[in-house]
């Protein structure tokens, strides 16, 4: 009773028990390891999903867009665009001075502001009204009630055109040339001074006359206006011209006729020699003030001072020599006197030449000061004399100003009056001369011609329009779609936070293609992918160290029990001894899925009486014709299913099993509305999460792995099931012989 055996294997030796992870094995089928994260999603990543979900609506609205813009372009009138160049440069207003002349010549501007103005003139109703005048544009035909992609629409559906109101003409006109403003186009050519020119109408001819006589008109009108201003001004300046004669008449007869009043008999120049005389005294007063006042300060200093220490004293050259002698007798004196008696006689004579030379030199010194005060005495009569001729001076200039003032002020407005008039006959002769000259600053550089091909409608462009337009339509339908459409559809949705997806099952076309798919399709698409998923799980399985594992869904439909028995298949063919335990006691399906009987049930073993650790279950397992493989079905219940599971045999049960497989999978029900998944997930090393491609949301996900997490079980990752496969993921495994 203490040995487990299965159908009928017998006791397992040490090794096998080694192999299965026994006392003396090395350890669990899957090993613990470090957790991986996702790799990150790329930036295109939502973007392409969005495209590849949605493929037929973008190609549909694509479809419509492009059919859209071939079926507005097909009732279009043809149009023929012609293109002309003129070139237009700043005019010479220096040339005959002509900027003087033209008052409008005076403002300043530069090149690109006068080049948008002559932009605007071409464009204008002035120059557009001489076209129309030149061409009749009112009889062309797109110019003609019934013309046009309306009218002929309406035509092609044999609706009668809407009567025209009756207009004034001039709204009228108002309109025509508005309606050909809207088919001319007039711009620069980069930084150049070149302006271009194109129009388009219904005949290649009729477009490339319009361009040529808009191009000769708007010359013609340039011509003129300046023609026309140039002779305006000339006649205003002949007017202004007689008027300045007839006052400059005048001013000169008042002029002599006060002359002659007055007795003023001389003109301009001798009040000159009067007035430069008075400047002449003033600066010869001026020179006598600074002369008397040099003189005085000599004076005064020699008056004060000693005399032999006046400079004219200490620079007088003969003084300087009778110093010197001076000092040479006395020094014979001293000698002498060292030797000889006061009475000697060489002692006495040069005692008397020493007394000549002193009252010499106070003689001299007495005629310097007497000179300098006889200077300033001189320059103060000299100052006196000058400022009493400048006196007299400035007498008769005050007698003579108050005449010479009104005399001047008629002087003066005789020669403004004259260098008025001069002026004035030269401007006009100037405006003659620019009045008589036809000018232009405005080139022809290139003529139009007619065009070979229509300009439009572009049926390329516009069905190039219409695709895309479709194209942001599709997309923003998609995009739209995405956001409201909550459930789960390709890989990669980042629903369930950092849960590994273990794989995908392709959808398949009927249910059959999926049943036992490992074990009766061998190779098959749905076999080879759970095959990639049973790699999954080892690898998730040496991360956490789990042998016991719940397979469950969040709802119901969601093919567990498809992808459980196909597990347990793949699982036994890589010689895992794998049991299958059908822990769904409300629906069971794995019995009839392997088309088995067998005696115990799951009910059974946990509503049996027999203690668990001597029980033997070698046979009683249901083993179908799979090696490896063993299957415990869910058996009939009677009765409440919470109750049964909650029974601690469920715990002593898988603690057995635990030690006996190497894997156990246990098939439990939807786990959102049903408890069992939970109950039995706490004997469970781990969960694996099944979810269906379009039909589970990512709500209910979210709440299935919420509710694990809170009762401490961890998911080992989640399954994506009936996915259906596109072309972006690989759906083509013809070379590897896979359908």
């Amino acid at each position: 009773m203490g040995q487990l055996q299965i159908s009928g294997v017998g006791p397992y030796p040490s090794q096998e028990l080694a192999r299965l992870g026994g006392p003396s094995g090395p350890g669990p089928l899957f090993r613990r390891s470090a957790p991986s994260e996702p790799p990150p999603e790329g930036l295109l990543g939502p973007y392409l999903r969005i495209v590849t979900r949605h493929k037929l609506v973008l190609g549909l609205t694509c479809s419509l867009g492009l059919l859209a813009g071939v079926l507005v372009t097909l009732p279009q009138v043809p149009v023929y665009r012609a293109s002309g160049a003129i070139e237009i440069q700043g005019l010479n207003d220096e040339f005959l001075n002509l900027k003087s002349v033209d008052a409008t010549a005076a403002a300043e501007y530069t090149s690109e502001t006068y080049l948008q103005t002559q932009i605007r003139l071409l464009r204008s109703d002035v120059v557009l009204d001489r076209v129309e005048k030149k061409l009749t544009l009112s009889e062309w035909p797109e110019y003609q009630p019934g013309w046009g992609t309306v009218a002929r629409v309406r035509r092609w559906l044999g609706m009668g055109l809407p009567a025209e109101p009756a207009l004034p003409e001039v709204t009228r006109q108002k309109q025509l040339l508005e309606r050909v403003r809207a088919k001319l186009q007039v711009q620069a050519a980069g930084l150049t001074r070149v302006v271009e020119i194109s129009f388009e109408a219904s005949s290649p001819q009729r477009a490339a006359d319009f361009v040529n006589t808009l191009a000769q008109e708007y010359i013609n009108a340039s011509l003129e206006t300046r023609w026309k201003t140039s002779q305006q001004t000339s006649e205003w300046l002949g007017r202004q011209l007689a008027e300045l004669r007839a006052k400059m008449e005048r001013s000169d007869q008042e002029l002599q006729s006060y002359a002659q009043a007055s007795g003023l008999m001389f003109h301009g120049d001798k009040e000159n020699v009067v007035q430069e005389k008075l400047r002449q005294v003033q600066t010869e007063l001026s020179r006598a003030q600074a002369d008397r006042m040099n003189k005085q300060a000599r004076f005064e200093l020699a008056r004060q001072a000693s005399a032999e220490t006046l400079p004219e004293v200490l620079n007088d050259g003969m003084l300087r020599e009778y110093q010197t002698k001076l000092t040479e007798l006395r020094r014979q004196y001293a000698e002498l006197s060292a030797a000889l008696t006061p009475a000697h006689p060489k002692v006495q004579r040069v005692q008397a030449q020493i007394n000549e030379i002193q009252g010499t030199i106070s003689k001299e010194r007495s005629n310097i000061v007497n000179r300098i005060q006889n200077e300033y005495l001189s320059a103060t009569e000299r100052e006196k004399l000058v400022e009493a001729d400048f006196l007299r001076q400035a007498s008769l200039v005050n007698d003579q100003a108050s005449k010479a003032v009104h005399y001047n002020v008629l002087k003066r407005e005789v020669e403004s009056s004259r260098a008025l008039y001069d002026a004035m006959s030269q401007r006009v002769k100037e405006a003659g001369m620019a009045a008589a000259l036809r000018n232009t600053n405005v080139r022809i550089v290139d003529t139009a011609g007619p065009p070979a091909v229509p300009a439009g409608p572009n049926m390329p462009m516009n069905a190039l329009v219409g695709l895309l337009a479709g194209l942001v339509a599709g997309f923003g339908y998609a995009a739209v779609r995405e956001q409201t459409d909550r459930r789960i559809h390709v890989p990669g949705d980042p629903v369930l936070g950092h849960l590994p997806e273990l794989g995908v099952i392709p959808a398949a076309k009927r249910s059959e293609e999926v049943a036992l798919a490992t074990l009766n399709r061998k190779p098959s698409l749905v076999a080879e992918s759970i095959r990639a998923i049973l790699a999954s799980i080892v690898r998730a399985g040496e991360r956490t160290g789990s042998k016991v594992l719940i397979v469950t869904s969040p709802s119901p439909g969601d093919g567990k029990s498809t992808i459980s028995s196909n597990l347990a298949v793949a699982l036994a063919e890589i010689e895992r001894r794998v049991l299958l335990i059908d822990g769904d006691l409300r629906k069971p399906s794995l019995q009839r899925l392997f088309d088995v009987t067998g005696k115990p049930t799951l009910v059974d073993l946990l509503r049996g009486a027999e203690p668990v650790n001597e029980m033997i279950f070698g046979q009683l397992l249901a083993q179908p014709e799979i090696p490896n493989l063993f299957l415990l079905p869910a058996g009939e219940l009677r009765g409440r299913t919470t109750s049964l599971l909650h029974s601690p045999r469920l715990h002593e049960l898988l603690a057995r099993f635990r030690e006996s497989f190497d894997v156990v999978l246990i098939d439990t029900p939807p786990m959102l509305h049903l408890p069992d998944a939970r109950i039995i997930s706490q004997f469970a090393d781990g969960v694996v999460l099944v979810i269906r491609a379009g039909r589970t949301t990512q709500e209910t996900a979210l709440s299935a792995a919420q509710r694990f997490a809170e009762d401490g079980t961890p998911v080992l990752g989640t399954i994506l099931n009936s996915w259906s496969q596109t072309k972006e993921y690989g759906s083509t495994y013809g070379s590897y012989g896979l359908k």
